[in-house]
């Protein structure tokens, strides 16, 4: 995850891929009612010459979050890899999705847009990477 490199009182952290996608598929920060941030005294130090340290705020009385913004963000196929030999499929995605919700019946290989197509029939999940199908 990363921040701004300049000083003040709200911050903005970005977060790195491998906390998103770990944030996404935990059971908590669904909503307001369970997310919280617990935050350690190293985090971060204030401008004082003597760098005075962070207040913690421990996993034991966290901080409920004051908003919530749900993901609203649908998954976005990002790359396909047909191969013939094995009969695979290779779909990456943008974004961890659920394996238990694929239709495979939803999935067409096509030649050209509206042209001849194949539409499968059936599957069964081969393997899961990171996020990927």
């Amino acid at each position: 995850s990363t921040a701004s490199t300049s000083s003040g009182e709200v911050i903005t952290v970005f977060f790195s891929m491998y906390d998103f996608n770990n944030i996404k598929n935990s059971a908590f920060a669904k909503s307001i009612v369970d997310t919280y941030l617990a935050i350690d005294s190293s985090a971060t130090t204030d401008l004082s010459l003597k760098r005075n340290s962070l207040m913690p705020i421990t996993i034991f009385n966290p901080l409920q979050a004051s908003k919530y913004i749900k993901d609203q963000t649908p998954p976005v196929v990002q790359t396909v890899v047909l191969d013939l030999n094995s009969g695979l499929l290779l779909l990456s995605f943008n974004e961890p999705v659920n394996t238990t919700t694929i239709n495979f019946s939803n999935i067409t290989v096509t030649l050209l847009p509206g042209n001849t197509m194949v539409t499968f029939t059936g599957g069964s999940i081969a393997s899961v990477v990171s996020g990927s199908v």
